[in-house]
């Protein structure tokens, strides 16, 4: 599941009041250590807000379909499955169809980027362009 929310401008106002309270330990929570996940959630909800940015949130344990998991990467369906088949993204089936867990999903991503900004790093070292 997928939620995005997007600031009005009274809630870029209320976020901006509930920072400024919630350093000062006034917002009206219950008690949460601040290294706790929730605590950085909130604080990191109410910056964004703050700031009148929109934000998704997003579970990373959710289920996708190989279409919902190609959509997140910019593929087709088919180039999924072959990675699917082939063993670069984790999966199991529901019955007879495909599910991808979107961490998953997210995790090849990082494993893309990284190959391409390896491999870009590779061709300045070449090109004696980088130092």
């Amino acid at each position: 599941m997928t939620q995005t929310f997007k600031p009005k401008a009274s809630d870029a106002t209320l976020a901006q009041q509930s920072l400024q309270a919630s350093s000062a330990d006034h917002i009206n929570l219950p008690p949460l250590k601040s290294d706790s996940a929730i605590a950085q959630a909130i604080q990191d909800v109410l910056l964004h807000f703050s700031r009148g940015e929109a934000i998704q949130v997003v579970r990373l344990n959710e289920d996708l379909t190989t279409q919902q998991a190609a959509d997140s990467l910019g593929i087709s369906r088919p180039h999924l499955v072959k990675l699917l088949e082939n063993g670069h993204i984790p999966f199991h089936k529901v019955g007879n169809q495909r599910r991808v867990q979107r961490s998953d999903v997210e995790s090849y991503k990082r494993q893309l980027r990284e190959a391409a900004l390896n491999e870009l790093s590779q061709l300045q070292q070449d090109m004696g362009l980088y130092a």
